[in-house]
């Protein structure tokens, strides 16, 4: 999407920083971030663009040698692949029918990235808890398996945020027209087809 931008406005710079860390974008001078909601700082305006759906997925190799886990309490006899942020480590939580369970197991293998992440569990390193959107090429193919599919709460938000200015400068203005007009594309690049 951004080649794109760039073709239909050569002359607008592109600056892009791929990071998970919390950035300030007021005080670093960011036009724009993508983050997953939901928003609690008050000071952004968020458009949304899409539900991003989660899974909880390891190789079919993995699930053949240590089985699928049935309730998530069983993660915690399971290598598992955690992710952090900054040293924050993003909690595991489940619920289905009435039933909530946090998972924070310490792990014997942790990753910022979330790319890595994805590698990790594709070359049987352990489950990992990821955006479907990284793994459709392996469910797909049927190289990766997901597990707890129902205990998944699916309530992440992608969102586009960026300071309340008064007046946008054109380029900002072009930019999120653009975005808007991508929306759809969002959703089916983010969302996990409906079963």
């Amino acid at each position: 999407m951004l080649a794109e931008f760039r073709a239909l406005y050569p002359t607008i710079r592109i600056n892009l920083a791929s990071s998970n860390r919390f950035q300030d974008l007021t005080k670093q001078s960011i036009d724009f971030a993508f983050r997953l909601g939901p928003l609690h700082d008050s000071n952004l305006v968020a458009l949304t663009l899409s539900p991003v759906k989660y899974v909880l997925a390891a190789s079919k190799s993995f699930c053949a040698k240590y089985g699928k886990p049935s309730h998530p309490i069983d993660l915690y006899q399971l290598p598992c692949i955690r992710n952090h942020v900054e040293g924050y480590f993003l909690p595991w939580r489940f619920s289905y029918k009435g039933e909530e369970v946090e998972i924070n197991n310490p792990s014997d293998i942790v990753s910022d990235d979330f790319s890595v992440t994805k590698e990790l569990a594709l070359h049987d390193a352990g489950i990992c808890y990821l955006p479907y959107s990284l793994l459709r090429d392996g469910i797909n193919n049927g190289e990766v398996i997901t597990v707890l599919d129902d205990w998944i709460p699916q309530d992440r938000t992608m969102l586009l945020v960026y300071p309340d200015k008064r007046h946008l400068p054109l380029k900002s203005q072009l930019f999120l027209a653009f975005i808007r007009e991508k929306r759809d594309e969002f959703t089916l690049k983010l969302s996990r087809p409906s079963s």
